[in-house]
């Protein structure tokens, strides 16, 4: 039942894109700064 529950949370058309964009502009800007911050 944890399963199917997961799915149902997961499957919430209101969550799967707010946490995507979320998600993507997050691990974009860490990214960016992270790469001239470092001297390698």
């Amino acid at each position: 039942s944890q399963k199917e529950e997961n799915l149902r949370r997961f499957s919430k058309p209101t969550i799967t894109p707010s946490f995507t964009e979320e998600f993507a502009q997050t691990n974009s800007v860490p990214i960016q700064v992270e790469v001239p911050s470092n001297p390698k």
